[in-house]
């Protein structure tokens, strides 16, 4: 689906964005070990789509910062939403 957004109006794209829900106000529901081995890798086909396209891609986590830092490098900006 991306991909074929990515052909039709990749010219008026600016960003792609998504989001987890992977945790409360007070901490994550799983673990860090759980989110790199589980999670992280699904992320990897859409950064790396986006990436050909030369598009960023911005991940919301409305979660306690577990995990910013976990794409540094790989053209994925990372963003953990604060408490309500």
């Amino acid at each position: 689906m991306f991909e074929r957004a990515l052909d039709k109006c990749g010219d008026y794209v600016d960003f792609i964005w998504t989001g987890e829900d992977l945790g409360t106000q007070i901490g994550p529901l799983i673990s860090l070990d759980l989110f790199r081995s589980q999670i992280r890798p699904r992320h990897q086909p859409l950064i790396d789509l986006a990436a050909q396209y030369g598009k960023p891609v911005m991940i919301l986590f409305c979660t306690y910062p577990l995990l910013t830092g976990q794409y540094s490098g790989r053209k994925c900006d990372c963003h953990v939403q604060g408490s309500a």
